[in-house]
């Protein structure tokens, strides 16, 4: 049977102060700018579906981009406090501290009050960790539940009661209920659960017992937990089907136009440059919601799905995402890299079911997207985040620990080597510390600063056009009147009105892609007055100016 090593839980008081420390550092740093604008995916969110009545967000499912328990939660939270930012927010960053908490718990399971204190710390200073937690989505939220799963399974082998299992089936409801992508996580549950019947069979009668009950109790709690899932699902179930078949019907024929109200274009951006911005269909159940139609070159589509589906640009969106740190990325990543791989090794001798768990996760996840065609995303790994630390800090531990057993240091040096350890870590909590400016400096996408700028430089004559992705936020959320152009043309009749023409538009690859047309005649007929950068990768707002004195200089 999988084996979980038993180790010393007795928490002092000294451990209690630290950890709420760590909790205190955590809420701070993400509170400060909870209130900054909102981005493409928390606009889209907000006015398709948390605006809903309660009664109607429950049963729609029009996008992907409804996160439900998410989206619950967030009226909750506007309910109470107004809609402003934050309140949008606070479900997430709950979440965000929440997972802090869950991580320690974890990893105080498994290892040492050092090694577990660091591991809380170097998530609570996160940069990507603190972005998600003030972005309005469910990514925190599934990231608390599985820990809570996950826990509750590390803990299987020491309890004979059935009552934590109630807590499992109730993580894995929560998850699936926030994003269907848990289901990718828990299937790595089900996989240990095939690993815990089949050493059973070759068990000595006591562990064959053990591992007869261990297996009964996690098919039970997988089997709760999925039908919770589909419970709380049930209202959405026809539209989800709709969905999914649209989505992977686009995904089929990337040379079709997307047109009417069966397809939207929905974005899941990571932060810092791990773009991924996600043509998703929506259905939706009136026209006045859906976008008119957009034209997709073949040749680019194509690119693009080739792209986004290799593992590879997976892996340099997420290196690319620690690019602030500059040349001490170079110098460090091989050292994080041989110390996490050292301490996942470690973990795997002290907690087979923790490390088979994550282990598996990773490439069956692959598997799967590569598989089905969908694009990896970074996003669906940010699961794996707290196990990465924990293999970090256990690792570096681990090799300290290592490397005076084989040398010969006398032994009064023993709490040097510790002292080594301890300044590894803390290495690593530096560098994260360095990374967090950034995410302060700018808001996720700065659409407002584009909407003032217009709005003191432009003449009641000037006409304002936006393009793509951005009229989301222009149309339905700012509303101040702006035209959506989707050609040449339209850009053409705005500047025969008499004054200057403006431009808006974001995400600069999602829109050279769909329409090159226009923004090769932008680029030869308008200047770029300005571009507003953003913690979101590509997600950059631009302004151009096409002056009246231009007027006949191209046309379409």
């Amino acid at each position: 049977m999988l084996t979980t090593s038993s180790y010393s839980t007795e928490i002092d008081y000294k451990e209690w102060w630290a950890v709420g420390a760590i909790g205190v550092l955590a809420l701070v740093l993400r509170l400060v700018n909870l209130d900054a604008q909102l981005w493409y995916d928390e606009i889209l969110t907000l006015v398709r579906f948390i605006r809903l009545p309660a009664g109607e967000l429950l049963t729609t499912y029009s996008s992907l981009n409804n996160h439900m328990l998410y989206s619950l939660l967030a009226k909750v939270s506007i309910g109470l406090f107004g809609e402003t930012p934050w309140a949008l927010r606070l479900p997430a960053a709950l979440y965000g501290i929440g997972s802090v908490a869950a991580l320690w718990y974890l990893a105080r399971q498994v290892t040492g009050p050092l090694q577990a204190g660091f591991t809380a710390l170097l998530l609570a200073v996160s940069y990507h960790h603190i972005w998600f937690s003030q972005n309005a989505r469910g990514y925190t939220g599934l990231l608390f539940w599985t820990l809570v799963a996950t826990t509750v399974l590390v803990n299987a082998t020491r309890s004979a009661s059935w009552k934590p299992w109630l807590l499992y089936v109730a993580s894995v409801g929560a998850a699936g209920f926030t994003h269907l992508s848990a289901a990718f996580f828990f299937m790595a549950h089900a996989v240990v659960l095939a690993v815990v019947l089949f050493q059973g069979r070759f068990r000595s009668p006591p562990d064959r017992r053990g591992a007869s009950l261990l297996s009964r109790r996690l098919a039970v709690g997988l089997a709760g937990g999925s039908l919770l899932t589909v419970v709380l699902h049930a209202p959405v179930l026809p539209q989800m089907v709709d969905t999914f078949g649209a989505v992977t019907q686009l995904r089929a024929q990337p040379t079709e136009p997307e047109t009417g109200a069966g397809s939207t274009e929905a974005v899941h951006s990571t932060p810092s440059g791990v773009t991924a911005v996600a043509a998703a269909a929506e259905r939706t159940q009136a026209a006045s919601r859906t976008l008119p139609q957009v034209a997709k070159s073949g040749e680019q589509a194509g690119s693009e799905v080739a792209q986004w589906t290799n593992p590879l640009w997976t892996v340099f969106e997420i290196v690319r995402s620690f690019g602030a740190l500059g040349p001490l990325l170079a110098l460090g990543l091989p050292f994080v890299l041989f110390f996490t791989l050292f301490g996942a090794l470690s973990l795997l001798r002290r907690c087979q079911v923790l490390a088979f768990v994550y282990g598996i996760h990773v490439p069956l996840t692959l598997i799967i997207l590569m598989c089905l065609g969908f694009r990896i995303w970074p996003r669906y790994f940010f699961l794996d985040i707290g196990f990465i630390l924990l293999a970090f800090v256990q690792g570096a531990f681990a090799v300290c620990e290592f490397l005076h057993k084989k040398m010969p240091v006398d032994a009064r040096f023993g709490s040097i080597v510790q002292y080594l350890a301890v300044g590894c870590a803390t290495l690593g909590v530096a560098a994260s510390l360095m990374l967090l400016p950034k995410n302060y400096r700018h808001p996720k996408q700065d659409f407002q600063g584009a909407l003032k700028l217009i709005r003191e430089n432009r003449s009641p004559r000037d006409q304002v056009a936006v393009l793509g992705l951005a009229s989301v936020p222009y149309g339905e959320f700012y509303k101040p009147g702006w035209t959506k152009v989707e050609a040449t043309a339209d850009l053409n009749a705005l500047h025969g009105s008499g004054g200057s023409t403006w431009l808006v538009y974001a995400f600069t690859s999602h829109t050279e892609s769909r329409f090159p047309d226009v923004v090769a005649f932008v680029n030869r007929e308008f200047e770029e007055v300005r571009s507003f950068p953003g913690t979101l990768g590509d997600g950059s707002v631009h302004v151009f100016r096409r002056r009246q004195s231009d007027e006949g200089k191209g046309s379409s």
